[in-house]
């Protein structure tokens, strides 16, 4: 057990700045529990990802899909374990991915940063892209379609990033409660709106559909990956942990992913056989949107989406800056100018994207290859194996587990990657 010292508190100088320290927030008694840290990990998870899920399966078919909802699920859990274990080999109760690497392989410190403004940036893009799909959707229907559809888009796309752009070019963002209440209440909705509009009738498979090839499986396979992805978060709950122990770690590694799968299952198995094959990339706009309980969760979706963003522009703001200034102290003048450079850059990229890319399934195939595998798969299997090599210790099934999945996190990544992109160049 790690108990709290004076030495964990972080002095900064008033008329400097560190962007890797700035990154830390400031030490304080831990007072966390399993079940705050379970509900902030089960929150991670909960979100755009499950809206894809369905999609994969009707490109996968029943059993090809629960296989691989389970091997992400199953794999998820392990690699949660390992970043326990890590934790509770720090010497200090600060933990965080940069920290590890540093220690047991310094060379891999930047895929850190790269690999969590990735995914930052990639999930940050799918909320705009859900909110903009609904509330245009809405807003069309309330308008009696006066101007295109894709125009109309187009247009929400760019007036919600507008809108929500000086909270992203701020320093910081406290007090996300609200945010991440709307955000699951809006899940609940639209999980049990999947429950009340279900129609037997669609045919589905069991195996991979006819339509389907191997290419196209490994294109969807990333958003099973990246619907169980809270990695990125596990360290600040183990930093926040009272009474820390690799029991307690466990106990709130397994039980958020398992609340995960309770949300997952329903958001995959009725959507599927509503809609078969033709379920789109978030089952949600499959739903006849003239209906009213479906407009609101249009704008539930819509809503809550699009508040959520600054929390995802944040840590990919500052993960870039880390890269780009590499630990160089600045003053608070140059701070701001960079903060505002990059985040300016961070939103006419979210607005390119949204704009350009129409599937939800793609951005999340490639955020979840190059973001959720590295920072599931990739990176906590190899700092393991790296942690344990230098500290001389027995290679035991645990780590050779590691090292297995951490080979299949790397053969993932080019086999994935190029089946996406063949399926993109080919439509």
């Amino acid at each position: 057990m790690t108990s709290f010292d004076e030495k964990d508190i972080i002095d900064v100088e008033p008329n400097s700045l560190n962007l890797r320290d700035s990154t830390y927030r400031l030490s304080k008694p831990p007072s966390g529990t399993v079940f705050t840290c379970w509900t902030a990990l089960s929150k991670t998870m909960i979100g755009t990802g499950m809206l894809a899920l369905a999609y994969g399966f009707s490109k996968c078919g029943w059993i090809l899909g629960f296989f691989l909802l389970a091997f992400a699920g199953g794999g998820a859990v392990f690699t949660l374990h390992l970043l326990g274990v890590l934790a509770m080999h720090s010497p200090t109760r600060r933990v965080t991915f940069f920290t590890v690497a540093e220690e047991c392989a310094p060379w891999s410190k930047w895929i850190v940063d790269v690999a969590i403004a990735v995914k930052c940036i990639g999930v940050g893009i799918s909320y705009i892209q859900v909110s903009s799909d609904t509330i245009s959707s809405t807003i069309g229907l309330w308008s009696g379609n006066a101007i295109s559809k894709t125009l109309l888009r187009d247009i929400t796309v760019i007036v919600l990033v507008i809108i929500i752009s000086p909270i992203c070019l701020s320093k910081s963002i406290s007090r996300t409660m609200i945010v991440n209440i709307l955000g699951l209440v809006s899940v609940a909705y639209v999980v049990i709106l999947s429950v009340c509009l279900v129609e037997v009738g669609a045919p589905t498979h069991w195996g991979v559909p006819h339509s389907s090839s191997f290419m196209s499986v490994l294109a969807v396979f990333p958003t099973f990956i990246f619907a169980f992805t809270c990695h990125q978060n596990v360290f600040l709950c183990a930093e926040d942990l009272n009474e820390r122990t690799q029991k307690k770690l466990d106990i709130i590694a397994f039980c958020s992913e398992a609340a995960a799968l309770c949300w997952f299952v329903p958001a995959i198995i009725f959507p599927y056989i509503t809609f078969g094959a033709s379920v789109q990339s978030n089952f949600v706009l499959s739903y006849d949107d003239t209906s009213v309980v479906v407009q609101i969760a249009y704008l539930l979706l819509g809503i809550a989406e699009v508040c959520a963003f600054p929390l995802q522009a944040l840590p990919a703001r500052k993960s870039l800056l880390v890269l780009i200034l590499r630990d160089k102290v600045i003053s608070p003048k140059m701070e701001l100018y960079s903060r505002i450079a990059v985040g300016t850059a961070l939103l006419l990229l979210t607005v390119a994207v949204a704009i350009s890319v129409k599937s939800l399934g793609y951005t999340l195939s490639f955020v979840g290859i190059i973001g959720s595998n590295t920072i599931t798969f990739i990176m906590p299997t190899f700092l393991y194996c790296m942690t344990l090599h230098k500290a001389g210790l027995p290679k035991g099934t645990k780590w050779f587990m590691s090292a297995g999945l951490c080979v299949i996190g790397l053969l993932l990544v080019p086999l994935c990657l190029s089946s996406l992109i063949y399926e993109i160049a080919s439509r």
